[in-house]
């Protein structure tokens, strides 16, 4: 437990699993990326952009990551400061775990909307997945960060089939949706 204005804080209760979410969209891109990271040689920490619309789940990547490379993906807690990152980069990688955060964990407190992103702990040899709906934001990134995945928003047609196979009877009362 580490203090934290004053009350004990558990990095532990500060980070949540990710769930293995299957996207074929980012299939190539991904294997590209896998690719990658096992060639690596620099012991530090590996940043994987991952650029898509609002809303979309970009926190799958990670979660797809993690499961090719046999290893899991968390991401911060709802509630977690942008100054407890640190900790986090920590906690994750002496799990051995991929750390999935947004962009805005990482520009919380600059001052300079357009400032260069300095990278936590940045010598841990962690790999650091960051969720990035503004492409302007790529260009603030480490150089060394490895080339963006892309989501890419789902047509209607493909939404739908999700929900449905997510969802099952539930959807199957509303016919309507095929219309729409």
């Amino acid at each position: 437990h580490a203090r934290q204005g004053g009350a004990a804080f558990d990095m532990a209760q500060a980070r949540e699993d990710l769930p293995l979410v299957d996207d074929p969209v980012i299939d190539q891109e991904l294997e590209l990326t896998l690719a990658r990271l096992r060639g690596v040689e620099d012991p530090g920490t590996i940043v994987v952009p991952v650029q898509g619309p609002r809303g979309a789940s970009l926190s799958s990547v990670a979660a797809r990551l993690a499961g090719a490379l046999s290893v899991e993906a968390v991401r911060p807690a709802a509630g977690v400061r942008p100054s407890e990152l640190g900790g986090l980069c920590t906690l994750a990688w002496l799990r051995g775990a991929i750390l999935d955060v947004p962009v805005s964990m990482l520009t919380a407190d600059m001052r300079e909307h357009d400032a260069p992103i300095a990278l936590p702990l940045r010598a841990l040899p962690l790999v650091l997945t960051v969720g990035i709906d503004d492409p302007t934001a790529l260009k603030r990134l480490p150089s060394e960060a490895l080339p963006a995945i892309h989501i890419r928003p789902l047509s209607y047609r493909t939404r739908l089939a999700l929900w449905r196979a997510h969802l099952g009877n539930a959807l199957q009362q509303s016919p309507d949706l095929d219309e729409a």
